[in-house]
Formats: structure tokens, sequence, C-alpha cells
């Protein structure tokens, strides 16, 4: 019988994919056999990653009906063989992946959507949670030491003014079923990312401070409408308001870690908005904002219309001294600042690590506040995204949006291997530890 040879190369690609993704399976992606092991030091063995892709839809083994938009997938990377495991998860996105191995639950949370699901540490459903009428859910979460109860961050739908707060929901993950146990204030506009200050009852909170958007508006020349950013400093005992720390710049503040010294790292994004102007005025507008001449834009911030993304920014790293609120900001190379993402402490070197998206760059900043920024191709990474420490050793894990995650030697900045998978839209990573993963 003759074999019908385009037929047959697209079964076989199906038979391949369907047997590599379906949902639990373990598959390595670009390492040979030979290879797979090569490169991942010893102490590294026993870690395994954790992200959460919005763009599940470029999957093979996608539902049909989830092909047209987004959908959420969560990743697990295992660091002794570069296995993955995959998983659909029905929201519409996820943006951090919150891991508490001890209450064996995950949570998967939605960035602007208003979903979240919780699931077991073998990807099992849970629950799936709803945000409360007139908020998103933000992304992030932080589970408050000693305690079965985690906090989410709510953005508020459409804030106006300060008044317009967003709010912490606190979800208690001990039973056998998660429940909502409370709503309170987040003390500021836009919550997002948190962080436990070391030795305090207290954690820092970054606040974007941002309310309109001003999409289609010709004589706004950012995008968005900084009102109060800045970092909540609250008491985790009883979620009040300890301090807050205004930050000085008319930018979002996004994301942010606390250094074992207890200073703050943070991040900021601002837009510039040609989303109401005429070709030639935004050539013009982004000539005045660039004058140097080796920025590369990416295709989102091109796109021209009414609801276009912007031009993002060359803006700095901040300090934040939560004693005296000052802020030291650290612009190191224009080129490679833009459009912050994501910020994470070395423990054992002492260095914050700050990714920035559109830009593929990194800053390095050692604790003596001696700050080093690269483009990340010099580690075998674009359109760089998420960041974690692989805690008590001197290794981070570094990922890029849609591909691929580095394992640094933050002694060298060298990456010592890279695992070759595909990431499909993931912001940030997470760890954690298990014996004879």
């Amino acid at each position: 019988m003759p074999v019908n040879r385009r037929l047959f190369l697209s079964s076989l690609a199906t038979g391949i994919a369907g047997a590599a993704l379906a949902e639990g399976a373990h598959t390595v992606y670009g390492n040979s056999p030979q290879e797979k092991n090569t490169g991942i030091p010893k102490e590294l063995e026993n870690l395994i990653l954790y992200s959460g892709g919005q763009s599940g839809n470029l999957l093979s083994d996608t539902p049909y009906h989830l092909r047209g938009g987004k959908s959420c997938v969560l990743t697990e990377i295992r660091l002794k063989d570069g296995s993955v495991r995959r998983t659909h998860i029905p929201i519409e996105g996820a943006h951090f992946p919150f891991i508490s191995p001890k209450h064996n639950r995950i949570v998967m949370l939605d960035q602007y959507g208003t979903q979240g699901a919780v699931l077991d540490m073998d990807h099992r459903l849970i629950k799936l949670l709803d945000a409360p009428e007139g908020y998103f859910f933000s992304g992030h979460g932080l589970l408050l030491e000693g305690t079965d109860r985690m906090v989410a961050s709510l953005y508020f739908r459409n804030p106006a003014s300060i008044a317009d707060q967003g709010r912490l929901m606190v979800i208690n993950i001990g039973g056998e079923e998660p429940v909502i146990e409370d709503l309170v204030p987040s003390h500021g506009l836009q919550p997002h990312d948190m962080a436990y200050m070391p030795g305090h009852d207290m954690f820092a909170i970054a606040h974007a401070g941002s309310t309109f958007h001003y999409y289609g508006v010709k004589d706004k020349r950012y995008l968005r409408e900084i009102v109060e950013p800045g970092i909540s400093l609250v008491r985790a005992s009883d979620l009040q308001q300890v301090k807050f720390l205004k930050t000085p710049l008319p930018a979002e503040i996004t994301h942010l870690d606390v250094r074992d010294d207890g200073k703050i790292v943070c991040c900021l994004q601002q837009q510039l908005n040609t989303s109401g102007q005429t070709s030639a005025d935004a050539d013009k507008m982004i000539a005045e904002e660039f004058p140097q001449k080796d920025i590369l834009f990416k295709p989102i911030e091109m796109e021209h219309g009414r609801h276009s993304h912007g031009v993002s920014l060359s803006l700095p790293a901040l300090l934040v001294d939560p004693d005296t609120g000052e802020s030291t900001p650290f612009m190191i190379n224009k080129t490679h600042q833009r459009h912050a993402q994501s910020v994470r402490y070395h423990r054992q070197t002492g260095t914050t690590v700050v990714t920035y998206l559109l830009a593929n760059g990194l800053l390095f900043l050692d604790k003596d506040n001696k700050a080093e920024v690269i483009p990340a191709s010099d580690l075998g990474l674009y359109s760089v995204a998420s960041v974690a420490d692989l805690p008590d050793t001197p290794y981070m894990a570094i990922g890029g949006v849609f591909d691929d995650v580095a394992i640094v030697d933050m002694r060298t900045r060298r990456t010592v291997h890279t695992i070759r998978v595909p990431l499909l839209n993931a912001a940030h990573l997470t760890v954690r530890s298990v014996q004879g993963a």
C-alpha cells in the first residue's frame, strides 16, 4: 500500500507531541542523552523549578476551544536531568507560581484577571479561586510565616484616586480545601510583589501607585498616571501598615526583594505613550526620549494604534532604606535597563539581580552596592524575565520569557549550564528542594 508522505509525517509528529506533552509526562528539550546531565552542579540535583506560562495555547495538546486565547500551563523542571512536566490549568493566565511543599500546595494566580487555582504538588486541581467584584488578582502571593495562611495581592479594577487602594486576600491553605478567610486593605495603589523583612514580623509590598492608563490620549506623554508609588511595610501578625515608603520617581514600582541587611531593591516601569499619536509624532517622541542609537525595540513596542503597548522607558533600579525612606537609583546602562521584570536576592553572595525583559538586560547589585549591567545574551538568554535563588548554593536560575533557563554561577556571573526548554511566556521562576529529585 503506498504511503502518503505528508500524512505520515503529520501523524508521526502528532504521536511524538502527544507522548511528550501529555499531562504528567517528562521530556528533555534540546539536550542529547549524552549531555543532559553535563554541567549541572551536584548540589543542584535535588532542586525543582516551577514556572507559570501564559501561552499554553501554543502547545499541540491544548484543547481546541483555548487556541484563540491565553491558556495557563504549569511547568516543572527537574534540574537533575532537565526533564519537564507540564499541566494545563483551567484559568486564563498565571504570573507567579506560589509553592508551599509543607502544605502540599501550588497556587497559580492570574495578573489582570479574576481567576486563580490551587493545586497539590502532583498538579491535581484542588479549587478554583475568584477575585471579589471590582478587583483583579495581581499575580503574587506570600505565606505568613509560621501559619497556614497566604496573602494574595489584588488590584482595584479601575482606580481613580488614592482612595481606590488594593486588597490582600487571606487564604488558609492548611486544610483539605483552601478557604478564603479575609479581605483587607493593601495600604496602597495597585499592590503586586511582596517579600519578608529579615528579623521582623513584617513584609514589604510593592505598590505600582498608578491610576489611569492613557491609551489613545494624545496630550499625555506617558501611558500611566502615577499617583503614589512606593512600598508598604505591613505587620504580618495583623496585616496593619507600619510604614509607607514613597519612591521619588514617576514610575510604577512592580517587583522587589529584601536583602539580608534589610534594604529593599525594587524595579520600575513606565511607557512612552505613542498610542494617541500620528506616526510622525510618535517618531519624534521616541527620538527625544532615546537620543542614544543602540536601542533595540521589541515588536510589541512598535505596534501603532489606540491600545498600543507604548515604548518602555529606561529606568533605574532603586535601593530603598526602610529606616530613612531614602532611595538610591542605579542607572548603569540605558540601553539594557528598559521594562524591568523581576528582582531576586542571592543570599550566598549577597548580590541582587534585576531582569529587564524588553531590553534583555541584567543588573547585578552586590552587597557593597557596586552595580554591573550586562546583556542577557552574554548568558545565552533572550527576552530575559525570571530569576530564582538556588538556596544554599552559589548559583541562580535565570529564564527567558519564552525559552530556556540558564544556571548561573554568581561568583563569576557566567552560565555553567543551560536547560533548553519552552517556557511559554513565563514571568517568574520559583524553586523547591526534594530529596531524591
